[in-house]
């Protein structure tokens, strides 16, 4: 840089037209399904809209995954506390999913199967897979296992297993038909020597 042009100066000339802020097109818009509501493409609950906007009718992104039936998340709890207190675990999966969908709308679950003492929930996002897995390795100890398949976008596996876990003749993990276990791998091409 020459002498007596410092960086300020350089930065401070304006090249062009001034930059204006453009009118975002349905800035404001609300879910018809679950009422959340969008500012400038960020989805939250509680937000009230002012009386003097335009308000967009719209599907927000946990909607329209659970319309599209897409699942990003799959967690298999087993645990004999199914059999003594079923609704200490489905409330402790309904709480981390109301915790998540603060933070995020896409946050859902879209189905929970329960036989004997194995409980299937599907979710439309891996982190809440993962935060159910791992609330439930907090609150009950146990083995948690994460395993994440990169085949079909981002689909995360999550198995929790209590200490205690018997499993039941009439539902054998074996035979329950689960997904792979094991993430897809590429397999490295050996260099020719």
């Amino acid at each position: 840089m020459r002498q007596g042009k410092g960086l300020l100066s350089y930065f401070s000339k304006a090249k062009g037209k001034p930059k204006t802020k453009k009118k975002i097109k349905g800035a404001w818009r609300v879910c018809k399904e679950c009422g959340a509501v969008s500012r400038k493409k960020r989805w939250n609950y509680g937000i009230k809209i002012p009386a003097d906007v335009e308000v967009e009718e719209t599907l927000c992104p946990g909607c329209e995954r659970i319309k599209k039936k897409q699942i990003d998340g799959w967690v298999e709890l087993r645990t004999n506390l199914l059999l003594k207190n079923p609704e200490e675990v489905l409330g402790l999966i309904k709480h981390t999913e109301e915790d998540m969908k603060k933070d995020d709308p896409v946050n859902r679950i879209l189905n929970m199967e329960i036989k004997g003492n194995i409980a299937d929930v599907t979710t439309t996002s891996e982190f809440l897979a993962k935060r159910i897995g791992e609330e439930f390795k907090k609150a009950y100890k146990g083995k948690l296992k994460l395993t994440y398949d990169h085949g079909f976008g981002q689909f995360l596996y999550v198995i929790w297993q209590d200490d205690d876990f018997e499993e039941l003749p009439e539902y054998p993990v074996e035979r329950r038909g689960l997904l792979r276990t094991k993430p897809k791998t590429k397999r490295r091409k050996k260099l020719p020597k």
